[in-house]
This record gives structure tokens, C-alpha cells and sequence, in this order.
């Protein structure tokens, strides 16, 4: 799938949401993960550490569903592939920015990063 920036930037709204309640869960499991390691003879079952990780796994295949690209958490980046009039290249998103203002080739990942003023 291939998105336009104006498709990209509509689908932000949703994606920065998501992207927030995924690092809220994330660190819920990591959490959970640390109470069931400090308890001894528990049977190794947490329901909350269980109820967020439903949560994060349905987020994330929301953002498989719509065509996005994960490529790393803490914060979450995502990319949205892109026509450009080079070939496909990869509107780039990091939790914590406003908009998606970058860029980059498949190839160079996010420390190729360029404005989107660049993009021809």
C-alpha cells in the first residue's frame, strides 16, 4: 500500500494515539513481567500484565492493517511508503513529533532522515 501525505497525515491522528497507548502498555508488561519475576511459587499468570498485552497487540495490527510500517519503539517510529517521482521512498513518523515532516529511502532507515522539502 502506498500512501499520499495528505492520506499519511489524516491517518496521524489515530496513529499517534495508538503509538501512545502502546508505550503505555509496553511499559504495563515490562512492569508486570518484573512483579511475576519477584514472586515466588505463583503460577505465572497476570491478568494486567495479560489485559496489556492484548491491548498492545491490537493496536499494533491496526497499524499492519493500514499499510504502516513499524520500525522501532521508545519512542515508536513508523513509516508511511510513498510514490515519490524516484521511486517508493518512506514518509517518516517518531512519537513525540508533531507531523510527519521526513523522509528517507528503503535503504538508508531512519538516519537518512530528510525533509520532506527535499522530496521531488
Amino acid at each position: 500500500m502506498l500512501f499520499t501525505l495528505e492520506e499519511a497525515r489524516a491517518l496521524l491522528p489515530e496513529a499517534r494515539a495508538r503509538a501512545d497507548r502502546i508505550a503505555a502498555g509496553l511499559g504495563q508488561v515490562r512492569a508486570g513481567i518484573d512483579r511475576l519475576a519477584e514472586v515466588a511459587g505463583g503460577n505465572g499468570h497476570d491478568p494486567d500484565t495479560l489485559d496489556e498485552t492484548l491491548s498492545v497487540r491490537s493496536d499494533l495490527e491496526w497499524f499492519r492493517r493500514q499499510g504502516i510500517e513499524i520500525k522501532g519503539f521508545d519512542p515508536l517510529l513508523i513509516d508511511f511508503p510513498h510514490q515519490a517521482g524516484h521511486g517508493v521512498v518512506l514518509l517518516c513518523w517518531r512519537q513525540g513529533e508533531e507531523d510527519i515532516d521526513w523522509w528517507h529511502d528503503r535503504d538508508t532507515g531512519f538516519a537518512g532522515r530528510r525533509p520532506l522539502n527535499e522530496l521531488g
